[in-house]
């Protein structure tokens, strides 16, 4: 199972936000056991 990494960077300012396009999505965990879990995630196709 691989690892996932989370990284964060800190920002000078707000301009990139005009040039920025996010997708809304949910997520949520759908399964817990031992040593392992499962995450889902669904991309917005219409607002939600």
């Amino acid at each position: 199972m691989g690892i996932e990494i989370e990284r964060k960077f800190l920002v000078q300012s707000d301009a990139w936000r005009s040039e920025a396009a996010g997708t809304p999505y949910c997520q949520g965990y759908i399964a817990k056991t031992s040593g392992a879990n499962v995450r889902v995630r669904i991309a917005a196709i219409a607002a939600f």
